[in-house]
């Protein structure tokens, strides 16, 4: 059950780290 919710935690991260990312691009672009 922890190991599925750090799981989850970690994917939303990465998530949340290339949207930025991404927007970051597009605004230097």
């Amino acid at each position: 059950f922890v190991f599925k919710i750090t799981s989850v935690v970690v994917l939303v991260d990465r998530f949340l780290r290339y949207a930025r990312g991404s927007v970051e691009d597009c605004d230097r672009g």
